[in-house]
């Protein structure tokens, strides 16, 4: 199962990327995940982006506190050979469920290296997408004390955009900083926000956590979910749940090659080049179901010449994630006109076009929470989603230390002004040729107060 390994990771210390530096231990630690292709197995641990996008709220709250610090996870925040269409920080290509396993592990580690030897320091634990998925995990971890920290040195978790976010409950609920919500299946608090809640019977992408994977944590856990975001609302069985699943089991097998990402291969020509001409009988043997003939097309594409080593291994892992998620997709058999092929056509889809919406909004919504999209945006108590962040988690180490004072969240109007509309267009340009992470694009975040 999905979960299987998270259960027995306290048995096992991963190796962390970087070597801790001999520190006095802090007060409050938080440990902070980015989403997929926001972060590296090469990162600098010390180097606080937060999500990689938007406020940089987790540098913020350590720079208020004397006595807070900060991990920032390494790992190879990748979802596949798919999910290089986008820019990438990591070369590391590997399965979706490869290297959330990995993240939960440095996170593990993490714990495992400090508590020890820091017996009174305390944890924040936040991330976003992939980050917080994998944070989940860990605080599950936590919560059923499999962990090397117990739920009392839990502060709070924060998973914004949580693949593994249960279904909600018709039942109010509130967290340990007076926010309002509505409890989740597994324990959290959904807090409300401006965007629509999650549908009733919806979860996670990734598929849900257990029922009461929290239960020792109350009100410590947020779940922040646009109810159209599909990182984190889908119906179970569904279109993209299935081809979740089949993403989230598939080996790692085959990824040590070094593929090319698709994002280079689209600049370059070569992607168009190999699959072009296979395109329609690629299609056709898809939609009919005919995948052994549809993984001999990748097979031939790979082998177009000119390619290099890591094209052709991009080329045949992509077929193999496409027919894949393919087979993890339950078509019905239902029959409509008695013509077969056109049956298989309008049962493809009625299967699609229920979830179309979803798939269809997945960039703008899934970026609706730290400004990255200006097309919406997901706000909390007049904030948006990141700058709300940095003001609870304030909240929390202010209530756990008694050492400073209520810090408001920059109101959602200050973040959209002339001058925010008039920098974006530039910010925006910068991070897709540079990445968002580049000195120079959060430069200009800063300078425009993005």
């Amino acid at each position: 199962m999905r979960r299987l390994l998270a259960a027995v990771l306290f048995f096992v210390t991963a190796p962390v990327a970087h070597a801790a530096e001999p520190q006095t231990c802090a007060d409050v630690e938080i440990i902070a995940t980015a989403g997929t292709g926001a972060a590296s197995v090469y990162d600098d641990p010390a180097n606080i982006v937060s999500f990689g996008v938007g406020t940089n709220f987790v540098a913020h709250v350590v720079e208020r506190f004397g006595n807070v610090s900060a991990w920032q996870t390494p790992y190879p925040a990748s979802a596949g050979v798919a999910g290089t269409v986008g820019p990438n920080k990591d070369t590391v290509v590997l399965p979706y469920g490869k290297s959330q396993q990995i993240g939960v592990e440095r996170v593990v580690g993490r714990l495992s290296e400090m508590a020890p030897a820091c017996p009174n320091t305390k944890w924040i634990l936040v991330g976003f997408s992939q980050g917080a998925d994998i944070t989940g995990d860990v605080a599950q971890l936590i919560s059923s004390r499999q962990a090397p920290i117990g739920p009392d040195r839990l502060l709070a978790a924060y998973l914004v955009a949580d693949p593994g976010r249960a279904r909600v409950l018709d039942q109010d609920g509130m967290t340990d900083t007076g926010t309002s919500g509505t409890m989740t299946a597994d324990g959290a608090v959904l807090v409300r926000t401006s965007a629509s809640s999650p549908a009733p019977g919806t979860v996670g992408l990734a598929g849900a956590r257990p029922n009461g994977a929290f239960s020792n944590l109350p009100g410590k856990v947020r779940h922040i979910c646009a109810g159209d975001d599909p990182a984190c609302t889908v119906m179970p069985g569904g279109l993209l749940a299935g081809a979740a699943a089949r993403a989230n089991a598939d080996p790692a097998d085959g990824y040590d090659g070094h593929p090319a990402t698709l994002r280079s291969m689209l600049i370059d020509g070569s992607l168009h080049r190999a699959l072009g001409p296979h395109g329609a009988q690629l299609l056709d043997a898809v939609t009919f179901g005919r995948f052994q003939e549809a993984e001999q097309i990748f097979a031939r594409a790979a082998g177009t010449p000119g390619l290099s080593p890591e094209q052709a291994a991009a080329i045949t892992l992509f077929g193999h994630e496409l027919l894949g998620t393919a087979l993890g997709v339950d078509i019905p058999d239902q029959s409509f006109t008695g013509d077969a092929a056109v049956d298989r056509l309008i049962n493809v889809y009625l299967t699609t076009n229920r979830e179309l919406r979803y798939a269809s909004a997945m960039s703008r919504n899934h970026t609706a929470y730290t400004g990255e999209s200006r097309d919406s945006v997901v706000r909390i108590d007049g904030a948006r989603a990141d700058d709300w962040l940095e003001s609870d988690m304030h909240a929390v180490i202010t209530k756990e230390l008694g050492a400073a004072q209520h810090v408001a969240p920059v109101p959602y109007a200050e973040r959209d002004t002339w001058w925010q509309r008039f920098g974006h267009p530039q910010w925006s340009a910068v991070q897709f040729i540079l990445g968002s992470d580049h000195p120079w694009a959060r430069a200009l975040w800063d300078f425009y107060g993005l």
